[in-house]
């Protein structure tokens, strides 16, 4: 997979660059959410507890958890360079949801979904 295909939380990741430390975090596959969420949306839906269910409900937990901290070095680095003008669209993200840290949170794995979607289904990992 080539770099520019996959969003990640380390400090090599174009998208997170100025993060101050690689992170440890599982690889969560997009790809593997969303088609439990096609799955879902046909009927399929799986019992509550289900191993199918837990499984799900982890990846989201994982997926969530990559973001925040995707923010969380975002604005570390913010705070550690104000004056910087290298400003990234994640940037942006940030300061239109203010105070609202869900609204980030959810904005933020929303366009890395749109990103998911577009590059033909491929295979779209958070590290």
């Amino acid at each position: 997979m080539s770099h520019s295909q996959q969003a990640s939380c380390t400090k090599s990741s174009c998208i997170c660059e100025t993060a101050p430390e690689p992170r440890e975090q599982p690889a969560v596959s997009v790809s593997q959410c969303w088609k439990e969420l096609e799955r879902r949306a046909a009927g399929q839906t799986p019992e509550p507890g289900s191993e199918r269910d837990v499984i799900f409900n982890r990846r989201i937990a994982d997926i969530k958890q990559c973001a925040r901290a995707l923010i969380a070095d975002r604005k570390a680095a913010r705070a550690a360079a104000p004056e910087a003008a290298d400003r990234k669209f994640i940037d942006v993200v940030i300061d239109f949801g203010g105070d609202d840290a869900e609204l980030i949170e959810s904005d933020v794995i929303d366009y890395v979904l749109a990103a998911y979607m577009s590059t033909g289904d491929s295979e779209f990992l958070f590290i």
